[in-house]
């Protein structure tokens, strides 16, 4: 799910291992900006978030395991 067409920048995520799992991002308030379920990869590209701002990336593996990362948008 996108929402709207607040996306212009693209970044790659790389894992060490192949990841199944759930990655999206929110806003500081928690409004979902982008869920995407990711199978069986080592590598995939996002579009990055055009608005400046602090968001937060959610990954969640297929074994409960839980990571967030901060990303701030400056220009």
């Amino acid at each position: 799910m996108v929402a709207g067409s607040i996306f212009k920048r693209k970044i790659n995520i790389s894992f060490q291992d192949v990841y199944n799992g759930i990655f999206g991002i929110t806003d500081v308030s928690g409004r979902l900006i982008l869920q995407k379920e990711i199978k069986n990869m080592y590598i995939f590209e996002i579009d990055l978030i055009n608005q400046k701002g602090v968001y937060i990336c959610r990954f969640s593996d297929d074994q409960g395991n839980v990571a967030n990362k901060k990303i701030v948008v400056i220009d």
